[in-house]
């Protein structure tokens, strides 16, 4: 988590997405009042949901990342 210099509170994170072997791994980003709770509750290996936007970002288009507009802890 990081908060920007006007205040706003950025949450990044790598998700591995991938199923048995194969490796997926997606970035997501969330911003909002929500993330400092949101960090704070976060750890390695627990399960979450995130629905958002895909976007390319990178050089090229090459990566995709998801801005998410809401994160869930799955319990």
């Amino acid at each position: 988590m990081r908060v920007t210099p006007a205040g706003t509170a950025t949450l990044s994170l790598e998700v591995d997405c991938g199923q048995n072997q194969e490796r997926m791994v997606l970035k997501i980003v969330r911003v909002g009042a929500d993330v400092p709770e949101l960090a704070r509750r976060l750890k390695e290996g627990c399960r979450i949901q995130a629905s958002g936007k895909l976007r390319f970002v990178g050089a090229g288009a090459n990566t995709i990342e998801v801005l998410a507009e809401q994160v869930t802890i799955e319990s």
